[in-house]
């Protein structure tokens, strides 16, 4: 699938959690006043520092992982039907 495909797989901590938190802070805030404003330079500033926040994302350490890491992920994960025996005839 994508790069931004949902797991409910178990992840540690993200280290990069509060940057990211901060980078969208100020990129929204930017992005907002430039709406309000009309002013096109603050769409200027707040486009790198919201890309920086989603880079931060390949950073190692971070949560994403290797599309090849992926690929060995779905090849390992069973069927749905092949999940659970199949219930046996009622008598």
């Amino acid at each position: 699938m994508g790069l931004f495909r949902p797991s409910r797989e178990r992840r540690g901590p993200d280290p990069y959690y509060h940057w990211k938190a901060i980078l969208f802070s100020i990129g929204a805030a930017f992005g907002l006043g430039a709406m309000i404003t009309g002013r096109d330079w603050l769409i200027l500033i707040a486009v790198p520092v919201l890309t920086v926040g989603v880079a931060l994302r390949w950073l190692p350490g971070g949560t994403a992982r290797r599309p090849e890491e992926a690929e060995e992920e779905e090849e390992e994960e069973p069927d749905a039907d092949d999940a659970h025996p199949p219930e046996p005839p009622p008598p």
